[in-house]
This record gives structure tokens, C-alpha cells and sequence, in this order.
């Protein structure tokens, strides 16, 4: 589970070949709604190098990362959610996923003591 305040990789494992998927899509909301506000996504394109989670070689596994400004735009001490779109490579077919629930640990770090202002602004933009 992330951490606020702190660098984290997410691994994420899957029973499928990763090698037989196009591409996998992730998306963290706050709330288990539809249409709830996307608060972080990551993109896994198989062969990409344009892509912001990153295989780990020779296993079904994604690593997403998350930045310290990431970890506080969830609420602590909360669950948070995780959504796949997973593509297949040649077929139209996207494997049903289930909806992951996560938990947000907390920190004894305020978000003004690891993040500058500057920072701050750019994640609650983003």
C-alpha cells in the first residue's frame, strides 16, 4: 500500500502473459463511483517506451510509481480504488477486472514539509 509522504512503487501482478496484452490502463479514484474524479492513472504499453508503469522483466508483474505529491492527493487513512483496462494484442476482447481496493497509510509528514509550494501547486493541478 503507498505511504503519504513517501516514494512508492505499486507492483501489480497478474495471472495473464503479459506478453499476449497490448496495453494495460490504470486508474486510482478516491471513491468506488461511477464517473469519480480521476485522481492518478498510469499507462503499461507492451514494447512502449513512452510509458509511466514499467514491466519487471520476465514476470507478470507492472510497477507504477508514485510520487510524494501522488500520495497526497488520496485521503489518509482512507480507501482508495484501482481500475484495469487491459487490451489484448489482436483481439477487440477486454478481460473483466475487478475494481481493487486500496488503503492510504498515513505519515507524521504534513504535506508542507516534504512538498514545496511549488510542488504543491503542480499536483493539485494535476
Amino acid at each position: 500500500m503507498p505511504k503519504q509522504a513517501t516514494q512508492n512503487v505499486l507492483s501489480v501482478s497478474f495471472d495473464t502473459d503479459l506478453d499476449q496484452i497490448e496495453q494495460i490502463e490504470f486508474v486510482f479514484t478516491q471513491d468506488n463511483k461511477e464517473n469519480a474524479p480521476t485522481l492518478k492513472s498510469a499507462l503499461w504499453v507492451n514494447g512502449g517506451d513512452n510509458t509511466s508503469a514499467v514491466r519487471v522483466e520476465g514476470e507478470n508483474v507492472i510497477e507504477i510509481p508514485w510520487s510524494i505529491e501522488d500520495t497526497f492527493k488520496f485521503k489518509r487513512e482512507k480507501k482508495f480504488f484501482m481500475d484495469t483496462r487491459i487490451a489484448v494484442i489482436g483481439d477487440d476482447y477486454n478481460p473483466i477486472t475487478p475494481i481493487i481496493e486500496l488503503f492510504m497509510c498515513p505519515s507524521l509528514f504534513k504535506q508542507s514539509e516534504v512538498i514545496t509550494d511549488e510542488e504543491e501547486e503542480e499536483a493539485t493541478e494535476g
